[in-house]
């Protein structure tokens, strides 16, 4: 072989008499080489720059303000003190977009936290809002006077961040910002909305696995997102009530895929609450909720699949029977029947609430509970929490092992308290909604487990507010409850409350007690209400009595619902120095002195508060009264 060949060959060159490529890869000697940490320079560099982007469009539109700062908590605004914040009201945008939810309360508070206080902050769903009552007469405000009332030496805040319809994906992220707020304590009661709410399996809001939720929101809270949104018309306002909105599947049964998958994102959540918990250092009751069983009769009862024509007709009659035995107040033999009826199909919701009901009057109430406890569980219509989250909240707060994390079985210890052991109509509204005396019973029920578990002190029973003192603590009126009950006979009339069974019978408790109320008022206060709408009484009640009682000249009750006000809202400066006119106007100086002191805590520099105060040092007119 001739040398030049065999000198190619042995270096690999080719016959055009390239340079050969260098071992390994590496460019030959003399060629521009590009340094591998610039490529990757390069790399970076070109996928962080839509992210600038982004960011900087971002700050822009703020510095514009396009969009909402959709926070927790946000400066409580002007006429406040410099360090007053409150609970946004627009956060549920975050949560919910098209129609408003009620709540948060926004109740000002200040941050850094006044010396002596403890403050505590109550996470959840409509329960917790207070409906059908107003937020200031909701078992979280309630809670707020049961602590005072133990004379202890502190100063006790009661924060309600509930919001209407959420569950818990939603409170997962409102727990995590809450501690802006600087609390001694997180209370969080849910579990009615798993299903429906934002985010549940059942909804129309649509299923999210918890893992891509806080993406979801930190997406949602973008001003950028807002703008789109809002801006391409996305997101149009829904008038409808929630109740037509949310709810897509109401016929989930027990133990089924959806069922179960609302269980894991329930444990799911409820480990991240808990993990917000312990990373911020901000202790966290954990309690459970409680339902209606007694007087609530399933929404949606389940036939067992593969029944035959004979088994579907000897079902039909066995239950159509048991009910009339029933009425006609003969429980055991009725029992016998739906027993007969169970056979055939024990996972028919009505079939068990049924022979709850027979147990009861036979007085075997262990069984009684048990039988209302399977019929809450199989009802598929998915607006009460089934018995097994209350294992869940338990066994997630016991898997914590931390002394920051505090679980309360709030259910048991209100099923002690109600007849026969079984919670009813005596503190519900409906299926899961308090009565104004459900509230006090779950704010005492709190009360004693913080003072007792969180606080280490002792609970004084004779120190509980006897019900006369505590609805002057919370400035309740009659109207409060014939709004209440207004509102949840609106709701039973539509679907899906008024597939119960047992609508009629609620319908007609509800229609007789407002009769007696309204009828237990004053002619003139009658005729007032009669006027009023109650979609304005829903949103201010006191304002709207207010407004009507003045010009005609209505004075002891205009000057009895200013108290009521004071007493419900007493950071409300408008109706501090209301009051205090006419406080002054009746030769109650001293007392006016003391409102208008207050309404400039929470209004410095308030020019009305100013306008009064210089009129205590002026010769007035005789009192009018």
């Amino acid at each position: 072989m001739n040398k030049p060949v065999e000198s190619t060959l042995r270096t690999g060159g080719l016959s055009s008499g390239l340079p050969a490529p260098s071992p390994g890869g590496a460019a030959p000697v003399g060629a521009r080489q590009t340094p591998r940490r610039r490529i990757w320079c390069f790399r970076v560099i070109a996928l962080c720059l839509p992210f600038t982007a982004l960011a900087l469009l971002e700050l822009a539109l703020g510095w514009a303000g396009a969009g909402r700062n959709l926070r927790l908590v946000e400066p409580a605004g002007s006429g406040t003190p410099a360090n007053a914040c409150r609970f946004n009201p627009r956060i549920d945008q975050v949560y919910y977009g098209p129609t408003g939810l009620e709540g948060p309360e926004t109740r000002p508070f200040l941050v850094p936290k006044p010396r002596g206080t403890f403050r505590i902050v109550v996470v959840g769903g409509s329960t917790v809002v207070g409906f059908p009552y107003p937020s200031e007469l909701a078992f979280s405000r309630l809670l707020e006077h049961a602590l005072h009332a133990q004379g202890l030496p502190r100063d006790f805040e009661v924060l309600n961040a509930g919001i209407t319809a959420i569950n818990s994906f939603s409170e997962a992220d409102l727990v995590e910002q809450a501690a802006a707020c600087q609390p001694d304590l997180i209370v969080v009661y849910t579990g009615h909305n798993e299903f429906v709410g934002p985010g549940g399996v059942g909804s129309k809001a649509g299923s999210v696995p918890p893992s891509c939720y806080p993406a979801l929101l930190a997406c949602r809270r973008t001003r950028l997102y807002q703008v789109l949104v809002h801006g391409l018309g996305l997101q149009r306002p829904d008038d409808r009530l929630l109740l037509d909105q949310l709810p897509g599947d109401l016929k989930i049964p027990v133990g089924g895929d959806k069922f179960r998958s609302a269980e894991d994102n329930f444990r799911s959540n409820l480990r991240r609450i808990v993990g917000s918990a312990i990373r911020t250092r901000v202790p966290l009751l954990l309690t459970t909720p409680v339902v209606n069983l007694r007087h609530q009769s399933p929404l949606q009862s389940l036939t067992r699949k593969g029944l035959t024509s004979g088994e579907r007709e000897a079902f039909e009659q066995a239950l159509l029977l048991g009910e009339q035995l029933l009425t006609a107040g003969r429980p055991g033999d009725a029992l016998e029947v739906l027993d007969r009826a169970w056979t055939i199909d024990n996972g028919f919701a009505l079939v068990a609430f049924r022979r709850g009901q027979a147990l009861e009057a036979l007085e075997r109430l262990d069984e009684a509970r048990a039988a209302y406890q399977s019929s809450c569980d199989l009802d598929a219509c998915r607006f009460r929490a089934p018995g097994s989250f209350a294992n869940i909240i338990a066994q997630v707060a016991a898997d914590a092992r931390s002394n920051l994390v505090y679980f309360h079985d709030t259910a048991a210890l209100f099923a002690s308290a109600a007849p026969h052991g079984i919670p009813g109509d005596e503190s519900f509204m409906e299926h899961v909604h308090f009565t104004y005396s459900g509230n006090w019973r779950l704010a005492l029920i709190l009360a004693e487990h913080i003072t007792r578990k969180v606080l280490g002190d002792t609970w004084r029973v004779e120190y509980v507010p006897d019900e006369a003192a505590r609805d002057r603590l919370c400035g309740v009126i009659p109207q409060d409850h014939l709004v209440a009950e207004s509102l949840v006979l609106m709701m039973l009339a539509r679907p899906p409350l008024n597939q119960g069974a047992d609508v009629a019978a609620q319908i007609a408790r509800l229609r007789k007690d407002l009769r007696q109320i309204h009828d237990g008022l004053p002619s003139r206060a009658q005729d007032v209400f009669g006027d009023l709408s109650l979609e304005k009484m829903q949103l201010d009640l006191i304002g709207e009595l207010f407004g009507r009682y003045e010009p005609l000249g209505m004075d002891d009750e205009v000057g009895e619902v200013l108290r009521r006000g004071v007493l419900r809202q007493p950071w409300r400066a408008d109706w501090l120095c209301l009051l205090a006119e006419w406080e002054i106007g009746h030769g109650e100086d001293d007392a006016a002195l003391r409102h208008l002191d207050q309404a400039e805590r929470w209004n410095p520099g308030s020019p009305l508060a100013a306008r009064w105060r210089a009129s205590l040092n002026r010769p007035r007119t005789p009192s009018r009264k």
